[in-house]
């Protein structure tokens, strides 16, 4: 009989999930700037609207060892995997060079720490953190105005530069 998780299997090395595992995935999100603080990441406010893609690791060294790979794979370059985008407000696009308004809904390449709980909105992923790998243009992430995905987390973290709830 097949190993089973409930959360699923690692994409590296099959082994069952844990509640809190790792991820890297295409968010479509934004930022609202009404924070307090001096900087852009201690004023945003990030509003995921849906999990395009995403693939899962039952740890950090099953998700770095997969990264340069899973980069490459989407056209962006394997240096990338260390990489923290700040919060903005405008960011080239990395494959294009074109300014994104993260303000506005754009596609964002992202490695975090999540777990699945249930909470009462019915959705089940909270990060615990994410890093802004690389910003995208909508044209450059394949991805139309109008996202339509099932996995959809119209959600704000109230803490200072933190990003989540998918």
């Amino acid at each position: 009989m097949p190993d089973r998780s409930r959360y699923g299997l690692c994409s590296a090395c099959g082994k069952p999930l844990a509640a809190l595992h790792y991820a890297f995935a295409l968010h479509r999100h934004s930022i609202t700037y009404a924070g307090t603080g001096e900087t852009p990441n201690e004023q945003g406010r990030l509003h995921i609207d849906a999990i395009v893609k995403q693939v899962q690791f039952c740890s950090k060294d099953c998700c770095e060892a997969q990264l340069p790979e899973l980069l490459e794979a989407h056209g962006l370059p394997s240096s990338l995997q260390g990489n923290q985008v700040d919060a903005g407000p405008i960011h080239p696009c990395v494959p294009c060079g074109k300014p994104v308004n993260m303000s506005e809904p754009h596609g964002a390449w992202v490695r975090a720490k999540q777990s699945y709980a249930r909470r009462c909105d019915n959705s089940g992923i909270t990060a615990e953190w994410l890093d802004v790998m690389a910003v995208v243009c909508d044209s450059c992430a394949g991805m139309k105005a109008s996202v339509t995905t099932a996995e959809k987390a119209p959600r704000t973290d109230e803490r200072p530069g933190t990003v989540l709830n998918a």
